[in-house]
């Protein structure tokens, strides 16, 4: 059953904003790498498993780094999604990234295609890979290999959380498989973060804006600010984004202290907070879901 074509009626414990789904799928992109994509998918992903759906995280592509943890059993893909399956409440599929770079040394990585060593490759972008420097046979197999795990995700589970690479304009569409790419063969409703402390926000969403191609800038229903530290500063971006973009600001997500050591043990806990928080500052109306209670 196509579950975009009906309404995923979801109920959850008292005190935490309840959304009614009426997708399968979102992506979560942003203006620049390690801007918080993996926390807001964690947070989607704990909120929605916590609304009743069977959710799964999707990464097309993945860099690792080393402070990500893992278990030294699992597949070396599985430390890219290790928080968010947690959240989801699920155990990895090598589905769930087909695609991953372990770096090896300065500018160099080896390329895994469903967990298999394949290919030594340049790491010339920080959070994703330039397909453009293998061999086209490689490249359609990437490709092929991307389009196949989606669909067993997509089929097996009520809810994907796309999860982006670090900018979806440093690369040629076809180029980058992860953001816009990804955007086009799944037509996935997008949001778009920013990290709110990195300096030039203003300029990084109305640049991505105008770089967009057209249908994936379609495609993203606004921007959200992450790693909010004083909410003037809020106001000043929006009033300055606004002239130049669609785009309306869906929340501001407020710096929180206990995520900034990420790679200590994980609780459960934490992930059931995190959710409350995405779900209280994010304006979900923009892609279609609808607040309970709200007329």
């Amino acid at each position: 059953m196509n579950l975009s074509a009906r309404l995923l009626e979801i109920r959850c414990e008292e005190g935490v904003p309840v959304w009614s789904v009426t997708d399968n799928k979102l992506l979560v992109l942003s203006t620049s790498p390690k801007s918080g994509k993996t926390w807001i998918s964690v947070g989607v992903c704990r909120m929605l498993s916590n609304l009743g759906l069977r959710v799964a995280p999707y990464k097309a592509v993945a860099v690792l780094r080393a402070e990500v943890p893992t278990r030294s059993e699992a597949p070396v893909s599985a430390s890219s999604l290790f928080h968010q399956c947690a959240a989801a409440r699920v155990t990895f599929d090598p589905c769930m990234n087909p695609v991953t770079v372990v770096p090896e040394k300065r500018g160099r990585g080896l390329l895994y295609l469903g967990g298999v060593p394949t290919a030594d490759v340049a790491v010339d972008l920080d959070d994703t890979l330039d397909i453009r420097q293998l061999p086209a046979y490689l490249q359609e197999r990437i490709r092929s290999m991307v389009v196949g795990s989606y669909q067993t995700i997509q089929s097996a589970f009520d809810f994907v959380v796309i999860e982006g690479a670090g900018s979806p304009i440093d690369l040629p569409p076809m180029a980058d498989l992860a953001n816009t790419w990804m955007a086009e063969i799944t037509d996935a409703s997008a949001l778009l973060l920013c990290k709110a402390t990195r300096g030039g926000v203003a300029a990084a969403i109305v640049g991505t804006h105008a770089c967009l191609p057209a249908g994936v800038r379609a495609q993203v229903r606004g921007y959200v600010l992450n790693d909010v530290v004083e909410e003037r500063f809020t106001d000043h971006v929006t009033q300055m984004a606004a002239p130049h973009i669609a785009w309306p600001c869906l929340g501001t997500i407020p710096h929180i202290p206990v995520w900034d050591d990420y790679d200590g043990p994980t609780k459960d806990e934490w992930y059931d907070e995190w959710a409350r928080v995405v779900a209280e500052t994010v304006d979900f109306t923009h892609i279609g879901w609808t607040l309970e209670g709200s007329h």
